[in-house]
């Protein structure tokens, strides 16, 4: 009896041995420890960040032939538009390559990021919020008022989402935690024929001031600070965005006087100022055409006309306003003009539906500006 039990008692402790040896306990415990996901409030490092001047998809209507010369990579020669065809895109791809790439173009100061094992919750700091689920499976989701079809899967640590644009384009986006680090690296690329533009975006949890290295306390008697002073004081809170139309009453519609060719397709300037001024009006606002505000909209629209009678145009909203603001040479403020939002897109169609086509184009951006200004006034 005795010989078994010790012999149980050996092979218990020569187990034991064997196990702590395999799996360290120290080792599990400092793995778990440095696992980190996504979750979190984040907020854009624009220091550490890269905001090309122009990023997107080549441009739908391309060249009819190729004139001599260099070419640039949308296609001006000269400084000059060389003949276009259209690219024959949906009205519905249109929509999802504006909104998807605006969203590229304009990232969000603030994501709040919401990570479980089925599914990802993405929250800007309007308050918009998307989910997905990473299971690399196609799901539609809504973004803005347009439906999407994405799929969004994990590669180790990084969470990989793409959004279907068109055939053949896709915005890839890679979310990946710097290890050891509060940073969050947001990688995008236009995937067009296997290639495309790419843009990075890091994130800071939280304010970002969390990641700043705090000054070494002063542990002499009656120290209340840092050793080179007092306690600086705290930054001041970052007001929530649609702030800078808190208290707005009033909004100017100047809309630039269509050219002859956009005469020709039908572009009207009294129909472009009664399609902007029903967005404000609607919200309460009161409009004023070419009148002397001090906030207003400002619409251009430039149209060109192929030789088959199809009518293309650029159309430009922007909101302007007058702001006291010093610059970094100057030591007083002078009134200087910012831009509180701008949208821009691209459209082609025949004269009979072209002036429409425009208006259609604006409405979506008209509206969600609308939307932010309404909410920063209730």
């Amino acid at each position: 009896m005795r010989v078994r039990l010790v012999s149980r008692l050996l092979w218990g402790a020569l187990a034991a041995l064997i196990i702590g040896s395999a799996f360290p306990t120290g080792r599990v415990v400092i793995r778990a420890q440095e696992a980190q996901g996504l979750s979190g409030t984040w907020t854009i490092d624009r220091e550490n960040s890269q905001f090309p001047r122009e990023v997107g998809f080549d441009a739908d209507f391309v060249p009819t032939g190729r004139p001599d010369g260099d070419r640039g990579r949308r296609g001006v020669v000269g400084g000059a538009l060389p003949a276009l065809r259209p690219q024959g895109e949906s009205y519905d791809a249109a929509q999802r390559r504006q909104v998807l790439t605006d969203e590229v173009r304009n990232p969000p100061s603030r994501l709040t990021i919401v990570e479980a094992p089925d599914a990802v919750t993405f929250t800007d700091q309007q308050g918009n919020s998307r989910t997905i689920h990473p299971d690399g499976r196609a799901e539609t989701i809504q973004v803005g008022s347009v439906p999407v079809l994405v799929t969004a899967r994990r590669e180790g640590a990084a969470l990989i989402v793409l959004y279907a644009v068109a055939d053949l384009r896709q915005i890839r986006y890679s979310y990946a935690r710097e290890p050891g680090s509060d940073a969050l690296v947001v990688d995008t690329q236009f995937l067009e024929r296997g290639s495309g533009d790419t843009v990075r975006r890091v994130y800071a949890l939280g304010d970002g001031a969390a990641t700043r290295p705090a000054a070494a306390a002063d542990s002499r008697p009656g120290a209340v600070g840092p050793q080179s002073g007092p306690t600086a004081p705290a930054a001041p809170a970052v007001p929530r965005a649609g702030s800078e139309f808190r208290g707005l009453t009033r909004m100017g519609i100047v809309v630039e006087e269509p050219s002859t060719q956009a005469a020709n397709c039908g572009v009207r300037r009294d129909a472009l100022e009664a399609a902007v001024a029903k967005h404000f009006t609607g919200i309460g606002l009161k409009t004023s055409t070419n009148s002397d505000e001090d906030t207003y909209v400002h619409v251009t629209v430039m149209t060109s006309t192929l030789p088959s009678g199809m009518c293309i145009s650029r159309y430009d909203w922007f909101i302007y306003s007058m702001a006291d603001a010093t610059l970094s040479y100057q030591r007083s403020p002078l009134l200087a003009q910012v831009v509180l939002a701008h949208r821009g897109g691209l459209t082609g169609s025949l004269p009979a539906t072209h002036a429409a086509d425009i208006i259609r184009g604006m409405d979506d951006g008209l509206a969600q500006i609308a939307t932010i200004i309404q909410n920063a006034n209730r």
